[in-house]
């Protein structure tokens, strides 16, 4: 043991002394050293910052494209983003605009929130601002005037941008906003409206990046070192004496002009070289992605006299590291001893948490036995719908999503449910749902869909004895009626849609839900319902969002809603058995490699 410690002593030394040659002889791999680690931290502050931002644009426009433009009212706008804004100060501003030169913006500064609007079938000639007060979250206008001049939003950066960037998002340069004044970056996407194909709507966000001098401060290597963010031809920077954030631009002088140049030379992050107020200096940039096609540009540049005093703090750390090596080596030859006991006394542990382990994969599997007896097979399924299919694919062992089918001469009742989280949660609501559903059928004999969802709200919040608001666990379900002699349905959802292809596949039905869950809900309401008569040859989709939502393909985004549909619509033409491996093989094929991200169940039914 004592030849050990010696050894290890020994080795120590040697490192330590070759790590002071390497030290003294390089500065190359320092730079290259504290820039990589800069530049690493400022693509994690910016992902943090701005793809937030990116990603609920995306998801704002794919909501608000599936409504008609024809809809807009300013006061559905304001409610629709006013908490939006309120969460995220850095959101300034939300605009939307179309081609015919309508443009609407929702504006907050500090504690003063307005609106203006320039609607060329009212007034070409002037904007038509408010003021509003807020009282219980709720907007209200509390003033209004004109003013003028007017600009057309088509000839905006944003709008051109996203305009040509269709169908991605769209980040401008770096400037100063209009409505506020502050210093910023627009983010924008661009679609098609659903009712009139030519309209075409832009919705943009104003980002402030006044909080991003803390990010810049905060992520300086040295004291006298800049961190810089470019895109266009503005450079953003935190300027020491202000202890803000300004814009210069690159071509200002020819040392911004010189830096600009090396660093588009050296955009890998590789480490360079120049001269600055007589000193050298060094610097690195690097590439941070924002869309598919753009970018900004962080640029690191620190004086060579900051990292050789780093150099010499790194090397008296070493020392204090050899003496911390030195101690640590005693103490592990005292405590090798008392180690060898502990190995043993782990592997034992190591032992029994595996027989644990077995033990609770062999309750799930159990727990999926049980959750599979209480599902349709698949002779209840022929006798019950006729021709049909399902598709039911667990993300986990066990699962959230279930399909449910009850005959009751003439009727026969069918739904699919989507219960909140996947594997052993949002099995144990699954068992709960499917049992609320049961009994507000047969214990309650109840026919109407809505009737059935309003129960079955009930008999849910009662079993688990909801009563407080930190329970928020529930089920979206889409549930049928129909009539076997008649063919009429009718329908309900609960944040579930039905979607219908007829029987010449030229013609759809997409049903669209209540917007609330089976469970609690800051707005409850009585379930409503839907009915329409069906014709021999017609489907029926019930389906939840596993589907959908499954990342993939080419460019690894999700399948949405009207991709899901138009895939159904076109395997509507072949037979029930043919169309279920159709778009199971499309499912795998679409997910390739990626990890399932839900459940996924689909219940079609042909009349």
């Amino acid at each position: 043991m004592k030849y050990f410690a010696l050894i290890i002593l020994t080795l120590s030394t040697i490192t330590l002394v070759f790590m002071f040659y390497k030290l003294s002889q390089t500065k190359h791999s320092v730079a290259k050293s504290i820039v990589e680690k800069t530049l690493s931290n400022s693509s994690y502050e910016l992902s943090n910052f701005l793809h937030p931002f990116s990603n609920h644009i995306e998801f704002s426009a794919e909501d608000l494209g599936s409504r008609p433009f024809s809809n807009f009212t300013p006061e559905k706008f304001n409610a629709y983003y006013f908490s939006v804004i309120q969460k995220n100060k850095e959101l300034q501003s939300v605009a939307i605009a179309n081609n015919k030169g309508l443009e609407y913006n929702f504006i907050r500064t500090g504690n003063v929130w307005k609106s203006r609007m320039l609607d060329p079938s009212v007034n070409k000639e002037a904007y038509f601002w408010k003021k509003y007060k807020i009282d219980h979250k709720k907007v209200i206008s509390d003033s209004a005037w004109n003013s003028a001049p007017v600009y057309d939003p088509r000839e905006r950066p944003w709008y051109i941008g996203s305009k040509n960037s269709y169908p991605y998002t769209f980040w401008t340069d770096l400037y100063v906003f209009n409505t506020t004044n502050e210093l910023g970056i627009t983010v924008s996407q661009v679609w098609n409206d659903p009712e009139e194909d030519s309209l075409k709507i832009t919705l943009s966000y104003d980002i402030s990046l006044q909080a991003i001098s803390a990010i810049l401060k905060e992520i300086k290597p040295t004291k006298n070192s800049q961190v810089i963010i470019t895109k266009g031809t503005n450079y953003l920077r935190f300027d020491d004496k202000t202890q803000s954030i300004s814009i210069v631009n690159q071509n200002m002088n020819e040392q911004q002009t010189q830096l600009h140049q090396l660093s588009i030379e050296h955009l890998n992050g590789e480490p360079f070289q120049f001269e600055r107020d007589n000193q050298n200096w060094w610097g690195s940039s690097e590439e941070f992605k924002l869309s598919n096609s753009q970018s900004l540009k962080v640029i690191i540049v620190l004086p060579e006299i900051d990292f050789l005093k780093e150099i010499n703090n790194l090397q008296a750390l070493l020392f204090i590291g050899f003496i911390v090596i030195s101690f640590l080596t005693f103490l592990i030859v005292r405590m090798h001893n008392k180690q060898a006991k502990y190995t043993n006394l782990l592997l034992i542990k190591g032992k029994k948490l595996d027989e644990k382990n077995q033990e609770i994969i062999s309750s799930i599997n159990c727990a999926k036995r049980i959750q599979d007896s209480m599902l349709p097979d698949e002779e209840s399924i022929d006798n019950c719908l006729g021709e049909a299919f399902v598709i039911y694919i667990p993300k986990d062992i066990v699962a959230g999503d279930f399909y449910w089918i009850r005959e009751q001469h003439p009727y026969v009742f069918f739904a699919v449910g989507d219960c909140t989280g996947h594997g052993v949660p949002g099995a144990m609501i699954s068992v709960m749902c499917q049992n609320a559903l049961n009994r507000a059928v047969l214990e309650f004999s109840l026919i109407q869909p809505n009737k059935i969802l309003d129960k079955t709200r009930e008999l849910f919040i009662e079993q688990f004895n909801i009563h407080n608001n930190r329970f928020s666990d529930g089920m979206d379900i889409s549930f049928c009626l129909l009539h076997k002699e008649n063919n009429k349905l009718i329908w309900a959802g609960a944040n579930n849609p039905l979607y219908i292809v007829k029987n010449n596949g030229s013609e759809t039905y997409n049903l669209k839900p209540d917007k609330q869950p089976i469970g609690r809900y800051p707005k409850q309401t009585p379930f409503s319902q839907q009915e329409v008569q069906l014709e021999k040859g017609d489907r029926i989709y019930l389906y939840t969002d596993g589907f959908q939502d499954q990342f993939g393909g080419p460019q690894l985004k999700k399948i949405k809603p009207k991709a899901f549909r138009e895939l159904i619509l076109q395997t509507s033409s072949l037979s029930i058995s043919a169309q279920k491996e159709a778009l199971t093989e499309a499912f795998k094929e679409w997910k390739g490699r990626e990890d399932q991200v839900d459940d996924v169940c689909i219940l079609c039914v042909k009349v």
